[in-house]
């Protein structure tokens, strides 16, 4: 319950501090906010071109595929880097004031979540445009159940970026390996691939299993495109047009652990960090 209550005391300064991460983005800028769907609209049309004509992939769903997986763990790349350092970078402010230093951790997975709708936007006219070009429906039904998978996404996020943030705390050389980690982590994710091609590598396809990402992407997959492709749809006889009920259960269980996690690392050293900052 303290943590809600820390949450609703400080939603002012979270709100302000998302808004000027926002808001400073593309702020030197000549298209300025216009960016946050301009970048990802041209991010798309670069890997369309990169894997679609020079690879020869002849999938018409390939695109989306790729993109798909691209977008949601560019969310969890951006939301994770700057949370790893927020802590540090607000030094003078949580010096000045009494503020939870875990609200700033917050303000960048909200604004990695934000970003996270912009390249949705942008995925849309993205999708239309390859519908027409390549022929096929790229659409799914299912795509208003995004939705169900954002607080579990913004939590995951949360939980790991904090506890990253009290990390870097203490051990400042977490901010090298924590990109190499990334690299692995991204490559563990089917996000270029089929996770299909290491069925017959039972050990291999257990650890991609393990992986949250794996789960997420494939969630949001199903949501995206597949009810229109029909590839690996299955339907809950209870809520029968939510896709994969039972993987919307591991999202959420993943982002109880990760929240978890984070916030018990930083319950523990809250009172230490002030002095290491």
């Amino acid at each position: 319950m303290s943590f809600l209550k820390n949450k609703f005391k400080n939603k002012d300064i979270v709100f302000e501090l998302t808004r000027k991460q926002i808001k400073t983005q593309y702020r030197d800028s000549t298209f300025g906010f216009i960016w946050t769907i301009l970048n990802p609209l041209l991010n798309m049309l670069v890997m369309w071109v990169v894997f679609q004509n020079f690879f020869g992939v002849g999938d018409p769903y390939y695109p989306i595929y790729l993109l798909t997986g691209n977008i949601i763990f560019a969310a969890l790349r951006s939301s994770t880097t700057q949370a790893l350092g927020s802590i540090v970078d607000n030094r003078g402010l949580l010096l000045r004031t009494r503020t939870d230093l875990n609200v700033f951790p917050l303000s960048n997975v909200l604004t990695s979540i934000v970003n996270f709708g912009f390249s949705l936007i942008a995925l849309v006219p993205f999708m239309i445009w390859l519908s027409i070009q390549q022929g096929v429906n790229l659409f799914s039904y299912q795509l208003p159940f995004i939705l169900l998978m954002l607080p579990a996404l913004l939590l995951f996020e949360y939980g790991l970026g904090l506890f990253l943030g009290v990390l870097f705390v203490f051990f400042r050389d977490i901010k090298h390996l924590y990109g190499v980690f990334l690299t692995l982590w991204q490559y563990l994710t089917p996000i270029f691939y089929n996770v299909k091609v290491f069925k017959e590598d039972d050990i291999t396809y257990k650890i991609i299993q393990l992986n949250p990402m794996f789960h997420f992407v494939n969630y949001f997959r199903d949501c995206v495109y597949r009810g229109a492709a029909g590839q690996d749809l299955r339907l809950n006889q209870i809520a029968p047009f939510i896709p994969h009920f039972e993987t919307l259960g591991v999202l959420y269980l993943c982002a109880a652990v990760s929240l978890v996690v984070g916030y018990g690392l930083y319950f523990l050293l809250r009172k230490r960090i002030i002095t290491n900052i």
